[in-house]
């Protein structure tokens, strides 16, 4: 999905939509991928871990929340894109924005609940993680989306280019996953 993404953007705008709708659907289809990948690769995690199926289906329900936190986040440029009218200009562009900003912390909330509920019901059932030490590679991503976001609200509020600015996010994404990859995997 996430690979097809790129051909939704291409074919969307050969079929007469417009660049702000390609986007969206480009970012729908990165958001589904996403979801999957963290909602089944958590319960994968904890199988390949051999932790208890009890708590593999009680952790689950958190993974589901912590993939719709993630998906909307993915697909909070589209409020932007689609929700700014120019003939209404700076009504139609507070409103955009205060849903934006409504959209995120609604998103956020979802993630950081989740991480609460997977942290909480590890430590009822002992689980370890076998993780302990963050490494440079997770500080490193965590930095790098920081600077996306930053960058993005920059371009936004400071010279008002709240369309482009959302390539900093995927960007960063593959940033990321260039600097994930150099992660060695014993085993």
């Amino acid at each position: 999905l996430c690979i097809f993404s790129v051909a939704t953007l291409f074919l969307s705008q050969l079929l007469g939509a417009s660049e702000r709708v390609s986007v969206c659907l480009l970012l729908l289809c990165v958001a589904v991928g996403v979801f999957l990948f963290i909602a089944f690769g958590m319960k994968y995690d904890h199988y390949k871990a051999g932790c208890p199926d009890e708590f593999v289906d009680i952790c689950q329900k958190y993974a589901y929340i912590l993939a719709v936190g993630v998906a909307m986040c993915i697909l909070s440029p589209c409020i932007i894109l689609l929700g700014y009218n120019e003939e209404h200009g700076h009504h139609s562009e507070l409103l955009t924005m205060t849903l934006f900003f409504i959209w995120i912390a609604v998103a956020v909330l979802l993630i950081v609940f989740a991480g609460l509920g997977v942290g909480k019901t590890k430590k009822q059932w002992d689980i370890k993680d076998g993780t302990e030490k963050e490494t440079w590679q997770d500080k490193a991503c965590g930095m790098i989306m920081m600077g996306a976001l930053a960058i993005f609200l920059l371009c936004g509020f400071v010279w008002g280019i709240w369309h482009p600015a959302w390539v900093a996010f995927p960007v960063g994404g593959i940033v990321c996953g260039i600097v994930g990859s150099t992660k060695k995997d014993d085993d």
